[in-house]
């Protein structure tokens, strides 16, 4: 019966952690992605994004040979930025989750699936993380960034394709 009396009293205690604000990890998250083409012959990145949709989109037909918004340097590698923001003294004692599928050539073939300690950057109120894609430029690209804990996730398209 002591036992449980001492249990008891030392529960408050126990319950109040570190001090920590109960749920920091809700208050980090990804804010935004974009893609930029790697041109493999010169170790270059493109200058848009990839990523972007509407009017503006840049003409991602045949990458992986040169043509469209390639400029005619090939390109079958992508470097995907994930922006994450949180509180300046937020802990980041979260992971970054990048999952990247292409719809072919196989059906929903993964390019991607990687998870990434936030640690290190603690401290650092806003952080681009880069995920590099191997195998890009003839398949439409689906992308979906999301801190563990936190809110829902950001999918973007980059919309590859392939053809005469």
């Amino acid at each position: 019966m002591k036992n449980v009396f001492r249990l008891a009293m030392l529960a408050p205690v126990l319950l109040a952690g570190s001090g920590q604000p109960p749920n920091c990890q809700a208050d980090i998250r990804v804010a935004e992605m974009k893609a930029l083409l790697y041109f493999d012959q010169d170790g270059t990145l493109g200058t848009f994004d990839a990523m972007d949709e509407g009017p503006d989109a840049p003409a991602l037909w045949n990458t992986s040979i040169g043509e469209g918004a390639a400029g005619g340097k090939p390109s079958n590698t992508t470097v995907v930025l994930v922006r994450i923001t949180g509180p300046h003294d937020s802990p980041w004692n979260a992971t970054l989750h990048v999952v990247a599928t292409a719809e072919g050539p196989t059906p929903r073939s993964r390019l991607a699936d990687r998870r990434i300690s936030l640690k290190p950057y603690l401290g650092l109120p806003v952080v681009w993380i880069p995920v590099v894609l191997y195998g890009t430029g003839c398949a439409r690209v689906s992308v979906t960034a999301s801190v563990a804990g936190s809110t829902p996730g950001v999918t973007r398209a980059i919309a590859f394709r392939c053809g005469e």
